[in-house]
């Protein structure tokens, strides 16, 4: 079995999975929904969602820093995230790694909240390998959010489609699903959810610790955000990137603290 026939018979068992236990409904709680993705776009951990890190504000702030280690070295990527009149956000994050600078420069669009379903546009522009043969890249996507109950507990489910345009132009369409649900709540109160996603497309084109021309499992488990008072959080990420390729495979550390300005 090739990898990428394991890749689509995982997102198959995941559908299949939902099929049968899935229950939509509004039971996925505040927690376990606000985290982010490595570069710091409201998501999994590189499959950004459809929803925002804080919902109900009309200016917050969202900052951070992921650590990669890769293939016996360190990559370093702090962001920074502006969540805009509850549906809109933007982004910025550096990834530095072996002497090698991209800028990631991300926004995306809400434009429908059912409750159950969010739906989101958004576009990553990336600047790779500053300084030396800089390269450009451009991903636009269609992300789809829903919040489900998932064997009682509660859960979120995205999938996303897109492309990403580029030097050398290719036919391949981007696509990943992310999945995150607490883990053992009785227990461990709602801090913590497992987070899981699965694709052909990681968080840049040139992303450290994982191979995005070929396909990806990333698991690990979030630390919901926990409230400082009313108009501050942190959170923090723990996670395997890439599990599938012994060459590639990273462990990846990540710390974020969010701020309601209005």
């Amino acid at each position: 079995m090739n990898r990428r026939t394991v890749i689509v018979t995982v997102i198959i068992l995941i559908c299949g999975v939902f099929s049968v236990f899935g229950n939509i409904s509004m039971v996925a709680g505040e927690q376990g929904i606000h985290g982010t993705t490595i570069s710091g776009t409201t998501g999994h951990i590189v499959t950004p969602s459809a929803d925002l890190f804080w919902d109900d504000s009309e200016f917050a702030l969202s900052t951070g820093y992921t650590m990669i280690a890769t293939k016996g070295k360190l990559a370093h990527v702090p962001y920074v995230n502006f969540a805009l009149f509850r549906n809109f956000e933007t982004t910025i994050a550096l990834d530095t790694f072996e002497g090698t600078f991209d800028v990631l420069t991300g926004a995306k669009w809400r434009f429908l909240d059912t409750g159950n379903t969010m739906i989101a546009v958004g576009l990553l522009g990336q600047s790779l390998d500053i300084g030396n043969e800089t390269e450009w890249a451009a991903q636009a996507y269609l992300t789809s959010t829903f919040k489900s109950s998932f064997f009682d507990q509660s859960a979120l489910t995205t999938v996303l489609i897109g492309y990403t345009f580029q030097k050398d132009m290719k036919f391949d369409i981007d696509f990943s699903v992310g999945f995150d649900t607490l883990l053992f709540p009785s227990v461990l109160k709602e801090y913590v959810s497992l987070v899981f996603d699965v694709g052909n497309v990681s968080y840049s084109n040139d992303a450290s610790g994982t191979d995005p021309d070929r396909g990806i499992i990333n698991a690990g488990l979030r630390l919901n955000p926990i409230g400082l008072g009313e108009q501050l959080r942190i959170s923090a990420d723990i996670a395997g990137l890439d599990l599938l390729d012994g060459a590639d495979r990273s462990f990846a550390l990540g710390v974020n603290l969010q701020m309601k300005l209005r």
